[in-house]
């Protein structure tokens, strides 16, 4: 819910006292990220599972989050 995919039809959510459906979407999401329960790796290159969630990364800001993530062996 905290995503804003589906809105509540009774009560509000909110954050910090403010009710998510006076935020737009875009502010919204560019300051939550989605977490999966159950992980998993798409069927293409490292690149594009690390730039997955920013897809316009750069390849030093794709190389930094690798480092980060200790991938820097997944090759």
């Amino acid at each position: 819910m905290i995503g804003r995919f589906h809105d509540p039809t009774v009560g509000r959510i909110t954050l910090d006292g403010i009710d998510l459906r006076d935020l737009s979407l875009k502010t919204l999401r560019d300051n939550i990220s989605t977490v999966f329960q159950n992980t998993f790796i798409f069927d293409t290159s490292i690149r594009h599972n690390i730039a997955f969630g920013r897809p316009d990364a750069t390849d030093s800001e794709i190389i930094a989050a690798a480092r980060a993530a200790n991938a820097m062996e997944f090759h």
